[in-house]
């Protein structure tokens, strides 16, 4: 439980660390208030379909080696996002894209794996608990974003600020994702 909730704690770090970054992104790319929303569409625009397409991807090859694809996505596209940021916006909306490759469809695999898990449990944990603690630590994941990416961003950098709190707790997820396996 603990590994399968951690699995998804850095996607959702790196998915609000650029709002919490939004003032950085803006004054270092001078880019309006509307690019930061770009970024977030450049996430969401290939979960239009990839949250089916990951699905039978994940069901035709089993949850394992799909979670270890989506987390793999999710660990390149936050690194592209954190290596372009100081220097390319269109580098940063490339990195979000792959990002978001990965992103939901790991919760899909999350939820499946919990599924399997616990759907029969008797006592503890049971199906509701285990999701429950599943989405608390990704809840903790936006905690984190908001409260320490601008902090790490005026000592450091927005690039550091990625590096450290976008990427870093995506490869710690794919650690606990390969734990898992």
């Amino acid at each position: 439980l603990v590994l399968a909730s951690v699995m998804c704690f850095g996607q959702q770090v790196a998915y609000d660390s650029v709002g919490a970054a939004a003032t950085m992104i803006r004054r270092t790319l001078r880019v309006d208030a509307e690019a930061i929303g770009d970024l977030y569409s450049a996430y969401h625009l290939p979960n239009t379909l990839m949250v089916i397409l990951g699905g039978v991807f994940a069901d035709r090859v089993g949850t394992m080696i799909a979670a270890l694809v989506f987390s793999g996505l999710i660990c390149t596209g936050t690194a592209i996002v954190a290596f372009a940021a100081p220097y390319s916006f269109r580098g940063m909306l490339f990195g979000r894209a792959v990002f978001g490759l990965g992103a939901e469809s790991l919760t899909i695999v999350q939820v499946s794996m919990l599924t399997k898990w616990f759907a029969d449990a008797d006592g503890f944990p049971s199906l509701a608990l285990s999701m429950s603690v599943a989405y608390s630590v990704s809840a903790l994941g936006t905690v984190l974003a908001y409260d320490t990416v601008p902090y790490v961003g005026e000592s450091g950098g927005l690039g550091e600020a990625l590096w450290g709190l976008g990427a870093f707790p995506c490869f710690v997820s794919f650690v606990a994702v390969l734990g898992l396996n």
